[in-house]
């Protein structure tokens, strides 16, 4: 709730946008208020074209203190409270950035290092020509694979559950051992 009121409060000191109190409310009231949801009533306020402009040209503007965890301090944490660490969407970095070839292969071997586990392999972002990249790594790594939507609630065209997963296709073999490694 913090984040959400904070990026309401630069949009208004940094560019003069403000809301409704009922607005405000509305959105303190969701689960898990964040960029879409505000970026959605930039737009139906006029600040903005489109929900995706909202977010790249005025809430990412807004930087959080301590925000950022780095890769081995979020490993070492889901190690030590017993998790796997997985990397989701691994060819996504920054904004519309893609990693792919040497580059994805140094990330996977750095992180590796640090005690990465897995790949998320079945994405619903992904063609089927990534998703095929993302099994060979995995396999080349010995990593477990995973399958995720990205589902964030309805203000993403993601349903839940949709993740590019052929219910009736064989499973690779990382994705059966990391389905085993989560019944232990």
């Amino acid at each position: 709730m913090k984040k959400l009121l904070a990026r309401l409060e630069f949009l208004k000191t940094e560019f003069g946008f403000s809301f409704s109190q009922e607005e405000i409310d509305r959105l303190c009231a969701l689960d898990n208020p964040g960029k879409p949801h505000i970026g959605n009533l930039m737009v139906a306020y006029g600040y903005a074209k489109t929900k995706e402009e909202a977010i790249s040209q005025y809430i990412d503007r807004v930087h959080f203190k301590n925000e950022y965890v780095r890769p081995e301090q979020a490993i070492s944490g889901i190690l030590a409270s017993g998790g796997i660490p997985i990397l989701a969407h691994p060819f996504y970095g920054s904004g519309n950035e893609l990693i792919l070839g040497e580059e994805m292969e140094e990330r996977l071997c750095r992180l590796k290092e640090f005690g990465l586990q897995g790949l998320e392999a079945f994405y619903s972002g992904f063609s089927l020509k990534l998703q095929n990249e993302a099994l060979s790594l995995a396999k080349k790594h010995g990593f477990y694979v995973t399958a995720g939507s990205d589902y964030h609630g309805t203000n993403k065209l993601v349903k839940l559950g949709d993740n590019g997963l052929d219910e009736n296709a064989d499973y690779p073999d990382g994705l059966l051992r990391f389905l085993e490694a989560v019944k232990q």
